[in-house]
């Protein structure tokens, strides 16, 4: 029933039928209009999907091989990006160790790699062992010589590295920062060669990223922040609190609390990705796990700065659950609550990016004391209401005074 349902909401009203506003963040990820627009006329229901996709695909990547034989390599290099993004989306159809999800990863990687062929900048991939298994990484440097900040990135449960490949040309690199995107265990090219997430991997994890961040000569290894989104914003906390070489973090798209309500009463694509991501199918052995996915004793942990940034109606969490979390920390902290943002934070998603990045630019200089705690709503209409952060319309004051909502 629950997939059925689905199906008829993805084809009355597209993908912002799932997740409300969610194409804007798409195309500020990189993702082409068109690309986007020619995929969901092809679907009529979920199953569709992985061919969508992967046609759409197919056609981008063939006009980036027309542009590269012309010389356009600018236009090629784009392209290739473009391709390789919707490859990713094809591959993560597959909620097992399918051989079209593996055909279909090839792709990307070989995208990738014509990409950063044509580059104007360093585009690299890289992987490093991981507890019998392997990691996966793009690094992006945009210097020529000098050795910058880097910032790590991690992607959501239903994201590839790939995925921010729009971020890092558009707002990373132009403001200085080395940059590191990672498949954690039970992500993109890592889950595809067989690395399972379990509830204390991802900070391991983290411990060896940052090894080899060390060994980069690129890199500034005193200036190393984090940024992470959606379900990288719980196993973000989790590599602030055990990895101290991070000196600042950051988080946004709310996942810090329970995980009852993405597993649970949410969209069953959640529940059913993730149980392959952990390999764990048997439904109460599943339930015992989420259950413990939790920040309580983690918060705590966190010495950076650290910034948490949620959509004031976000669909996979509470506002009050992530306060909780918030109250927790003892690090000097920041959080942002967007006025009428859901989880993907699509009306405000660029600037919001953009700004993430340029508070954790003012972390690493110090910006930020023990003891500073401080809070700022995010109203549609561009006002700030510093504080707390809690939305002013809580306040009764706010409707005494017949303010606009």
């Amino acid at each position: 029933m629950s997939e059925w349902i689905t199906d008829a909401l993805l084809v009355a009203g597209g993908w912002n039928a799932l997740h409300p506003n969610d194409t804007p963040s798409w195309e500020q990820n990189g993702y082409d209009h068109n690309d986007i627009e020619k995929v969901f006329d092809r679907v009529k229901c979920v199953a569709m999907f992985p061919k969508a996709y992967a046609s759409v695909a197919k056609e981008v990547e063939t006009k980036a091989a027309n542009c590269e034989k012309r010389g356009f390599n600018g236009a090629a290099c784009s392209l290739y990006g473009r391709a390789m993004q919707l490859y990713g989306r094809a591959q993560y159809g597959y909620y097992a160790d399918d051989p079209r999800k593996k055909i279909f990863h090839a792709s990307l990687v070989k995208c990738f790699n014509k990409a950063a062929a044509l580059s104007h900048i360093k585009m690299e991939r890289v992987e490093f062992p991981f507890e019998g298994k392997k990691l996966y990484g793009n690094f992006y440097y945009g210097g020529k010589g000098e050795k910058q900040p880097c910032l790590i990135m991690l992607p959501g449960m239903d994201m590839v590295k790939e995925e921010w490949h729009g971020i890092v040309m558009r707002y990373a690199i132009p403001k200085g920062f080395v940059v590191l995107i990672v498949d954690q265990p039970g992500q993109g090219e890592s889950l595809v060669n067989g690395l399972k997430v379990t509830l204390n991997n991802p900070e391991r994890a983290g411990n060896t990223v940052l090894d080899y961040l060390e060994t980069r000569e690129e890199i500034d290894k005193e200036q190393i922040v984090l940024l992470g989104a959606s379900m990288g914003s719980y196993w973000g906390s989790r590599w602030a609190a055990y990895n101290k070489r991070i000196k600042a973090a950051s988080t946004v798209m709310a996942c810090y609390g329970s995980k009852d309500i993405t597993f649970k009463l949410a969209q069953p694509k959640f529940r059913n990705n993730f149980k392959f991501m952990s390999g764990i199918y048997d439904d109460k052995e599943f339930d015992e796990m989420s259950e413990q996915m939790i920040l309580d004793e983690v918060a705590p942990q966190i010495e950076c700065p650290f910034l948490m940034v949620q959509g004031e109606f976000d669909e996979l969490t509470t506002i009050e659950s992530t306060y909780e979390v918030y109250d927790m920390v003892k690090a000097p902290k920041e959080i942002w609550v967007l006025d009428n943002e859901f989880h993907p934070i699509g009306g405000m998603y660029g600037e919001i990016m953009s700004a993430i990045l340029d508070w954790l630019a003012n972390a690493l200089s110090d910006q930020f004391k023990p003891g500073y705690a401080h809070g700022v709503y995010w109203k549609t209409n561009g006002e700030f209401v510093e504080g707390d952060g809690r939305p002013d319309w809580w306040s009764y004051s706010e409707w005494e005074q017949n303010k606009t909502i």
